[in-house]
C-alpha cells in the first residue's frame, strides 16, 4: 500500500512520540488549504486505532474503515466548511457523544475541521469538554491558521503545523499519484503551487476539465451543432473566468491553424485537429472565428450580461460556420 501522506516530517515524528505513550487529549492541526489537514488527522487516528505492526499498516479493519468514514470510533465533523458555521447545537451534541465509551477502539476520535468557524455559542459550549474531557476522547481540530483561533482555544491544544513538500517529497507524491507529466511540468506545477499537494491537485482536475470541454467545442464546431454549443455554454454562465480560459485555448488553436494556411507549412502543436478545421473551414471563416473570440473576450471582460451574451455567441457562430 503506497504512502498517503508525504512530507511533513516534524508532523510524522509527533505523531511517533504520541504512539509511544504520549498521547494529549486534543491537538490542532493547521495550516493553509490544500496541504492535507484531514489527510492527516485520519492518517493519525489510524495509527492509533490500527492493528497492524507498522502503523498505520492501512490494510487491517480498522485503517480500512477510517479511510472509507466508518469506523464508529472516529467521528467526522465537517459542518465548519460546508455550512460556513459550527453551530451550538453541534457541539451540544458533540459533548452527549463524548461521555458514551467507545464501541471497538480504547478511544473516541473526534475530527472537527474549520475549528475557526465555531460560533460564540459553540466555543463556549465546547471550551469546558476541551478543558476536562471523558478519559478516551481525543480531540483533532483543524484550521488554516492558529492566529485565527481564540486563545482560550490554542492554549488547550497541541499544535501540529503541516508544510508544503519540498521538491524530492513532491515528485514521489506525484509518481505515486501516477500524474503522468515531464519534469519540466512538474517543476512548473510545484512553482506555481508553492509546493501545495491539494492545490495541484486541482490545478490538474481544472486542466483534464478545460481539455475535455476544449475537445467538446471543438467538435460541435466542426459538427456544426449549434444547440450542442449553447448547452456547453451554458455551464459557463456563472464562471467567466473558465470561458475566458476555454476562448484562449481556442484562439491558440485557431491562429495555428491560420498561420498553417498562409505559410503552408506543418502544424507542431495541433496536426489532426489542423487538418480537420483545414478540411471543414476557409481561410475567411477562420479569421472571423478569431476576431469573433477576440470580441467575446472582451464582451464578457466588460461584465456583459451572460445569458444574452451566451445566446449572441451561438448566433454570430452559426452564421460564420454554415
Amino acid at each position: 500500500m503506497r504512502q498517503t501522506f508525504y512530507g511533513n516530517a516534524a508532523a510524522k515524528q509527533m505523531l511517533h512520540h504520541m504512539l509511544n505513550g504520549n498521547l494529549h487529549h486534543a491537538y490542532l492541526i493547521y495550516g493553509a488549504d490544500g496541504l492535507g489537514k484531514k489527510t492527516f488527522a485520519k492518517y493519525l487516528a489510524q495509527s492509533i486505532f490500527c492493528k497492524g505492526k507498522a502503523k498505520p499498516c492501512f490494510v487491517c479493519e480498522s485503517c480500512y474503515k477510517i479511510q472509507k468514514n466508518i469506523h464508529p470510533d472516529m467521528i467526522l465533523i465537517d459542518e465548519g466548511s460546508t455550512h460556513h458555521s459550527i453551530k451550538i447545537e453541534t457541539i451540544r451534541n458533540l459533548c452527549l457523544d463524548c461521555v458514551i465509551k467507545p464501541n471497538e477502539g480504547l478511544f473516541k476520535i473526534y475530527i472537527i475541521t474549520d475549528v475557526q468557524n465555531m460560533t460564540t455559542g459553540a466555543l463556549n459550549a465546547f471550551l469546558k469538554t476541551l478543558e476536562e474531557p471523558p478519559a478516551n476522547v481525543i480531540f483533532l481540530l483543524l484550521a488554516p491558521n492558529r492566529m485565527l483561533l481564540a486563545d482560550t482555544m490554542v492554549s488547550r491544544l497541541v499544535p501540529i503545523e503541516l508544510f508544503t513538500l519540498n521538491q524530492q517529497e513532491w515528485n514521489q507524491a506525484l509518481t505515486d499519484y501516477d500524474v503522468h507529466l515531464s519534469q519540466e511540468k512538474k517543476d512548473v506545477l510545484w512553482a506555481s503551487t508553492q509546493g501545495n499537494l491539494g492545490q495541484a491537485r486541482i490545478q490538474l482536475q481544472q486542466q483534464t476539465n478545460e481539455d475535455q470541454a476544449l475537445k467538446q467545442l471543438y467538435g460541435c464546431l466542426l459538427q456544426r451543432q449549434e444547440y450542442q454549443m449553447l448547452k456547453l455554454f451554458y455551464q459557463y454562465e456563472k464562471n467567466k473566468m473558465a470561458l475566458l480560459e476555454l476562448f484562449n485555448q481556442l484562439l491558440v488553436l485557431f491562429r495555428e491553424c491560420l498561420i498553417v494556411q498562409l505559410k503552408s507549412r506543418e502544424s507542431q502543436l495541433f496536426k489532426e485537429e489542423i487538418r480537420q478545421l483545414k478540411d471543414t473551414f476557409t481561410k475567411k471563416q477562420i479569421i472571423q472565428l478569431i476576431e469573433l473570440i477576440e470580441n467575446l473576450k472582451i464582451k464578457i471582460s466588460s461584465n456583459a450580461n451572460m445569458n444574452l451574451l451566451i445566446a449572441d455567441i451561438c448566433v454570430e457562430l452559426k452564421e460564420i460556420i454554415t
